[in-house]
């Protein structure tokens, strides 16, 4: 998934229920959850590399993925009224991809990159597990990758609106 449908999955769940704990269980659980059905990322475009470098069309991904998922999320916490576990649950439902690749982040001929291959004994592990439940879509395929997030992202917003 993309950062986006999961800080807003997260979001609703933290607007939903007022108790930290349960936001940060279920906000995790969430991510997973998504992860599951075929959704477009970084790992569509780069179907089966190893070591991946960082281009431009991967830069205005994140950087308009990134703001959709702010402003969404800032969207969400002002129309509930702004509570803080809106917050907490958008952070822990992109958690568990920050972890899995800040590790992971490599430099090569001056450009920024992800290498898998990299062993981290924690963070192998975790990968492993998120990668055996990680829907894996053909690049051919991303458009219903995009769909999938975008009924996401609407069916969260409905349910708050």
């Amino acid at each position: 998934m993309l950062i986006t449908p999961h800080m807003v999955v997260g979001s609703t769940i933290g607007a939903a229920i007022d108790n930290p704990w349960i936001v940060i269980v279920l906000a995790l659980l969430s991510h997973f959850l998504l992860d599951m059905i075929p959704h477009y990322d970084i790992g569509t475009r780069h179907f089966k590399e190893e070591k991946i470098v960082l281009d431009w069309k991967d830069w205005l991904w994140f950087t308009i993925d990134g703001v959709a998922g702010i402003a969404l999320t800032y969207y969400i916490y002002t129309i509930t009224g702004g509570h803080w576990l809106v917050w907490l649950g958008a952070a822990v439902g992109i958690a568990p991809d920050i972890i899995d690749d800040i590790f992971r982040v490599s430099v090569k001929n001056g450009k920024l990159g992800v290498d898998m291959s990299k062993k981290i004994p924690v963070i192998s592990a975790f990968h492993r597990f998120h990668e055996k439940i990680h829907y894996k879509l053909r690049p051919e395929q991303w458009y219903v990758g995009v769909l999938t997030q975008v009924l996401v992202v609407v069916l969260c917003l409905y349910i708050l609106i």
